[in-house]
């Protein structure tokens, strides 16, 4: 039963580790930050109904 604790323990850790990772430390990488910043605008999901920009 310790194993699986310790499996479990050490997947969120990466999990965690991650997320910080994406969220504080490459937006201020040069490189990244000019990569991110590039990237085309992206749309909210569609709505329920589908696509509404045909007439």
């Amino acid at each position: 039963m310790k194993a699986v604790f310790l499996l479990l323990g050490a997947f969120w850790g990466i999990i965690v580790l991650g997320c910080i990772l994406a969220d504080y430390v490459f937006p201020h990488i040069p490189f990244l930050e000019r990569m991110i910043n590039n990237l085309p605008l992206m749309r909210d999901e569609p709505a329920a109904g589908g696509r509404k920009d045909y007439q």
